[in-house]
């Protein structure tokens, strides 16, 4: 038998796996900096439809802010930043795969790696193998931050798993695409060149 989760366990409820989505922006292999000035982080962008089941994600965050601000609502920051944003906003916009989802980030620093394991529970060890566009599931901690005069609520990244394939997310087209095969020619058949190119 499975442990049975205490739902009213703010430790239980904050750390979870996540039900199946998308992976975006996909940096589990290596830390990545989105600026010169940023600090590494391992991270993945996680697309969730709105139509499923997403109850374990909003239970963390209820328990976040008990634990951080107190049971009542009315005590908790008004302000508060969201970590779940909408990917039918303006903000993603031609991005269509991001279309009737939820958009959420987990990520952790450069100094905890996460595990990453395939559908068969071994170890990748090949970023060719897990690319943006996968789908995958992971194990995520919920917290509230605070930094400066900003709050918020955020989800660090522990492992993940790669469930399954999904067309990649890219528009760099596969050399086999680009290119046909080649006629065999000879010699003969090609022109040479009396003047070289100049640029």
């Amino acid at each position: 038998m499975g442990k049975t989760v205490n739902k009213t366990d703010p430790n239980e409820a904050r750390r979870f796996v996540t039900p199946e989505f998308r992976a975006s922006y996909l940096h589990v292999f290596k830390a990545h900096k989105i600026k010169e000035t940023d600090t590494p982080k391992f991270s993945v962008t996680m697309l969730f439809k709105k139509t499923q089941d997403l109850s374990s994600i909003k239970l963390a965050m209820k328990h976040a802010k008990i634990d951080e601000y107190g049971p009542s609502p009315t005590d908790w920051p008004k302000a508060l930043e969201n970590p779940v944003r909408d990917g039918d906003a303006p903000e993603f916009a031609g991005k269509e795969e991001y279309k009737g989802c939820w958009v959420i980030k987990a990520w952790c620093g450069e100094d905890y790696r996460p595990g990453i394991v395939g559908p068969d529970n071994q170890e990748i060890l090949d970023a060719s193998e897990f690319v943006s566009g996968h789908y995958a599931r992971a194990q995520v901690f919920c917290r509230c931050w605070e930094y400066g005069n900003k709050r918020g609520v955020h989800f660090l990244l522990d492992c993940v798993q790669k469930t399954r394939d999904g067309k990649p997310f890219t528009t760099r087209k596969s050399a086999s695409e680009v290119f046909g095969p080649i006629a065999a020619a000879s010699a003969a058949e090609e022109p040479a060149s009396e003047e070289s190119e100049t640029f």
